[in-house]
């Protein structure tokens, strides 16, 4: 469970880069 959490942590940060990115864009 811990490390799904810790991936799914990643993953949301990974998201709220891309959206950062697309909204520099």
């Amino acid at each position: 469970i811990r490390f799904r959490n810790s991936f799914d942590f990643f993953s949301l940060k990974k998201n709220v880069l891309r959206k950062t990115f697309f909204f520099s864009e």
